[in-house]
């Protein structure tokens, strides 16, 4: 290789990378009737890396009075329509949350936790 005649120039390169958005819910269950009669259903680790955060939503079985999910200690009131908001993040995150039922006067039959980008 000859070395080139222009030694002061500078030059530039530019990379750029594109990372897709990923949100992913996975439940371990741990059933188990707590004394107070709620129902201990286990674990939800959540990861997403979308810049603007993402929400933590459960759809369920509606109807009626369907109770409320209590996650990490905190009450959360399930909605008549089937789908509820139990926890959200403006920031991309890896979170564990413990997730417990307390049945209302329709409990639920069943239950799928998702994330949604922001």
């Amino acid at each position: 290789l000859a070395p080139s005649a222009s030694l002061g120039a500078s030059s530039t390169i530019t990379l750029r990378g594109y990372v897709p958005v990923i949100c992913r819910a996975t439940f371990t269950n741990a059933p188990a009737m707590l004394d107070n009669g709620e129902i201990h259903l286990g674990q939800v680790a959540e990861f997403c890396n979308a810049s603007n955060g993402y929400r933590v939503v459960v759809d369920y079985s509606a109807g009626g009075q369907p109770g409320s999910l209590i996650v990490d200690g905190v009450n959360v009131p399930l909605s008549a329509s089937g789908q509820t908001v139990i926890a959200q993040s403006s920031l991309p995150a890896i979170e564990n949350r413990s997730i417990a039922y307390a049945p209302g006067s329709t409990p639920i039959t069943s239950l799928n936790i998702h994330l949604e980008a922001n």
